[in-house]
């Protein structure tokens, strides 16, 4: 679990410098990995419910 979070952190972080660098969020996230960008999805999704 903490790697997950982990990963989270560093894909908020990359997020962030995209944003401060002109691209959005919905962009950044397409430029993950398939398998980065789901597990980043729903890792998200399950923590605000929860």
């Amino acid at each position: 679990m903490s790697e997950m979070i982990t990963k989270c952190n560093e894909i908020d972080r990359k997020i962030e410098l995209d944003s401060q660098a002109g691209i959005d969020r919905e962009t950044s996230l397409k430029n993950l990995t398939k398998n980065e960008a789901n597990a980043y999805t729903l890792f998200r999704m399950y923590s605000e419910e929860y």
